[in-house]
């Protein structure tokens, strides 16, 4: 079995918190921040105004799509979109189809929820990450977070992400893994 295999996601439960706080201060440096608060602060805020996708392996999650319902710079109003505010994957599974699982997944669970858009959000001096990102979805605008860093927000309607996935999807060479879906969680409460 390859590392590619085991990454499994699913949406989050409320057990979850330590687990994702641990993880994003975990790749502290890839998010550009150092203390351990920020992590708590940015799960505070996914956990009130949206949530995540984990993919774990073996219990421990190694990759994260943290998301917002709802735009932040529309006080969350637009609750047909679905806002990524914070992504990562640990090292060992970068390169691997975890993100092409992760963000399929992320996509399917928005859809089942009945929303119509994704945002991406990226900091403006992530290359790969703005990369990555204007190839799902075009800029919408430049912007800072909440902690003031320029960031870019991409945007695009989950039908044509899913129709681009496919198509890649379709294109691709064979590889030595079964990704694992599973169902689809039920909106979160209240939202």
């Amino acid at each position: 079995m390859t590392r590619q295999s085991v990454v499994e996601f699913r949406t989050h439960t409320e057990d979850d918190r330590e687990g994702i706080i641990n993880f994003l201060f975990s790749i502290r440096d890839e998010l550009y921040f150092s203390e351990r608060s920020v992590a708590e602060h940015i799960v505070s805020q996914l956990f009130t105004h949206g949530g995540a996708i984990v993919g774990e392996v073996n219990g421990e999650i190694a990759a994260l799509s943290g998301y917002f319902l709802g735009e932040p710079s529309h006080h969350f109003a637009n609750k047909e979109v679905g806002f990524v505010y914070v992504a990562g994957i640990a090292r060992p599974y970068r390169g691997t189809a975890a993100f092409r699982t992760g963000f399929r997944f992320t996509v399917e669970t928005f859809q089942s929820w009945g929303l119509r858009e994704i945002r991406l959000h990226a900091l403006a001096q992530d290359i790969r990450l703005n990369s990555l990102y204007s190839s799902f979805a075009q800029p919408i605008r430049k912007e800072e977070n909440g902690r003031g860093l320029p960031c870019v927000l991409y945007g695009n309607t989950l039908e044509a992400v899913m129709h681009i996935l496919t198509e890649r999807e379709k294109r691709r060479h064979a590889y030595n893994i079964t990704p694992v879906h599973r169902p689809v969680a039920s909106r979160p409460h209240g939202v």
